[in-house]
């Protein structure tokens, strides 16, 4: 949540969405997360999981625990699309892609003309989670 004197708050108003999801399977992402249809997707690539990983591990959509570098991806996602004028960085199907290595935002974040702000953003988004900084490290450093 972003407030009229630009401080960032990092909030959640419905706790009862699933932690993780299936990538295979849209309804779970259109149920809890996309009421508005717009197929914005600013959930951390690691919330996703493969059906074949749900066999082996069955547990894995049971109540999991959400990281900070969870938040800070999706934190990452809103301050991109504040600096690009309302355009995304991630749709639904992008965000699989992502996932996988086969989509970068890069192009979208190009459009940013602030090189701090996309630098900013980059690390923020990172594929992996444990390179992405705590949120006191990135208000410290930028």
């Amino acid at each position: 949540m972003v407030t009229s004197w630009n401080w960032i708050y990092l909030s959640d108003f419905a706790s009862y969405k699933p932690t993780y999801l299936p990538e295979d399977n849209p309804e779970w992402f259109s149920f809890f997360f996309d009421s508005s249809a717009r197929r914005t997707c600013y959930i951390a690539p690691e919330r996703f999981y493969a059906s074949s990983d749900f066999l082996f591990q069955p547990e894995i959509t049971k109540d999991g625990k959400l990281t900070p570098a969870m938040d800070i991806f999706s934190l990452g996602c809103v301050i991109a699309e504040l600096f690009l004028e309302g355009s995304t960085i991630f749709t639904f199907s992008q965000l699989l892609r992502y996932r996988n290595n086969k989509y970068d935002p890069s192009v979208e974040l190009e459009k940013i003309q602030d090189i701090h702000i996309r630098s900013l953003i980059k690390d923020m988004i990172h594929l992996n989670p444990e390179d992405r900084k705590s949120a006191d490290y990135y208000l410290e450093h930028w």
